[in-house]
C-alpha cells in the first residue's frame, strides 16, 4: 500500500511580502504618482521606470514600500524617470532609509528643459588651464590626454552653464573647494563612498550642481535643490545596500 505524504506547506521568505509590496504599492498608487508629474511630461514613463525599477532591484525590494514610493513620488514630480537605463535619478540609502538622489544627468536635462544646457570637465594636474575674467568671461582648457588620470592628480574642476539667450555663466572650483563640499558628507569616509572610489566623478557633480542655481528658475528646478538639500541634511553613511551606491558612482564617471 502507497503511502502518501502530508502536505508540508512551505516556509515564506520574508523578502516575498515586501518584494511584491513595492510593486504593488505603486501600481494601487499610479493616480496619486501621475497628478504630480509636471505637465508636457510623459507619466506612463515615468511608472514604467519606476516599476521596472521594484521588480528588477533585488535589492530595493527588501526595503520599505512605503520608503520606495515616496522616492518615485518625489521623483516623480521633478519629471524624471527613476533607476539605472537613463540615469537620471535613483533611490539610495541614507541613515538607513530610502532617499532620492538626482544624477548629474538629471540635472542636465532639467536645465535642457528650461532652455538651458550645463556641461563639465574636469582639471588634471598636467593639463593646461587659464581664465580670464572681463566683459566676457573665458576659459582655456588643454588636457593632456596622455597625462595621470588620477584621482590624486584632479586639481579642479568647471561647469559651463548656457542660458536661452546664448550667455553663459562659467562656474570653477578647486580641489581645495570640492574637498570642502565632500567633508560635509559624513559619508565621505566610507570604505564604500563614491568619493573613495570615484573621486573626480563626484568632483563633476558638485560643480554642476553649483551651477545649476544659474539655470532660470522654475518651480521644478526650486524644487530639485530643495530634494538634494533635503538629502545632504540627513545624509549618513549607514548603507543599507552598498553595491547599488557604487553602480551609481561608475555611471558618474562614463563621461570622464
Amino acid at each position: 500500500m502507497t503511502t502518501i505524504p502530508k502536505f508540508q506547506p512551505t516556509e515564506e521568505k520574508d523578502d516575498l511580502p515586501t518584494s511584491f509590496g513595492s510593486l504593488a504599492l505603486i501600481k494601487e498608487n499610479r493616480k496619486k504618482i501621475t497628478a504630480v508629474v509636471p505637465e508636457g511630461i510623459d507619466a506612463n514613463k515615468i511608472l514604467m521606470a519606476a516599476s521596472k525599477l521594484c521588480s528588477e532591484d533585488k535589492d530595493l525590494q527588501k526595503a520599505n514600500p512605503e520608503e520606495v514610493l515616496k522616492c518615485v513620488i518625489d521623483i516623480a514630480s521633478l519629471g524624471l524617470e527613476v533607476g539605472t537605463l537613463n540615469q537620471y535619478a535613483y533611490i539610495l540609502p541614507y541613515k538607513g532609509k530610502l532617499t532620492p538622489v538626482i544624477d548629474y544627468k538629471g540635472y542636465q536635462l532639467l536645465a535642457s528643459r528650461a532652455g538651458a544646457s550645463i556641461k563639465s570637465r574636469v582639471i588634471y594636474k598636467a593639463d593646461t588651464f587659464e581664465v580670464k575674467y572681463g566683459l566676457k568671461d573665458e576659459i582655456y582648457h588643454v588636457p593632456d590626454v596622455f597625462g595621470s588620470r588620477d584621482d590624486k592628480d584632479v586639481i579642479g574642476v568647471y561647469a559651463i552653464v548656457t542660458l536661452p539667450n546664448g550667455h553663459y555663466h562659467i562656474e570653477i572650483m578647486s580641489r581645495e573647494e570640492v574637498e570642502c563640499i565632500k567633508e560635509l558628507s559624513p559619508s565621505a569616509s566610507s570604505p564604500h563612498s563614491p568619493w573613495i572610489k570615484h573621486y573626480a566623478a563626484m568632483a563633476r557633480k558638485t560643480v554642476i550642481r553649483r551651477a545649476f542655481k544659474y539655470t532660470p528658475t522654475s518651480d521644478v528646478i526650486q524644487k530639485a535643490v530643495n530634494l538634494d538639500e533635503r538629502t545632504e541634511a540627513k545624509e549618513k553613511g549607514n548603507n543599507v545596500y552598498v553595491g547599488k551606491a557604487e553602480n551609481v558612482a561608475e555611471s558618474l564617471a562614463e563621461e570622464l
